[in-house]
């Protein structure tokens, strides 16, 4: 069955399912199913970290994504390994925004937003791994 159509041109609600992509190992703990601070560490140069609107979606549809958008992308082809579930409340709640470019897939968003001090954004990076359900790729 396809995915149902998401439009893009709501708005990002407070309930709605946000995942990020973990491709690193250190990013999280399979052993005790957590979130380390490590996966929304925003990539060197960058102000946003990378996620994906994953609302209505079965997690069939949400690895296969993964692997079309994220692993066959990458150029070096590092596999998805996990994600980290937050609702976009958990990141609101932080001050963070959601910022859409539909690039490389239209459910694609930047979070952005985050504080300039180092401490600061570890605290918020902390909150969010906190908050965060890992779901492992060899769960399903």
């Amino acid at each position: 069955m396809p995915e149902p159509a998401l439009s893009l041109k709501e708005p990002v609600e407070d309930d709605e399912a946000i995942s990020r992509f973990l491709t690193d190992e250190d990013s999280f703990y399979r052993k005790t199913e957590r979130v380390h601070h490590s996966a929304f560490k925003l990539p060197r140069g960058h102000n946003a970290i990378s996620v994906y609107r994953t609302k209505d979606m079965v997690d069939r549809a949400i690895w296969d994504m993964a692997r079309r958008f994220v692993t066959e992308l990458r150029p070096d082809r590092k596999e998805v390994l996990a994600r980290a579930e937050l609702k976009a409340g958990d990141y609101k709640g932080l001050h963070l925004k959601f910022s859409w470019d539909g690039k490389p897939h239209p459910r694609h968003v930047n979070i952005e937003g985050w504080p300039s001090s180092v401490e600061d954004m570890l605290a918020v990076r902390k909150e969010l791994a906190n908050k965060a359900r890992l779901i492992s790729k060899s769960a399903n």
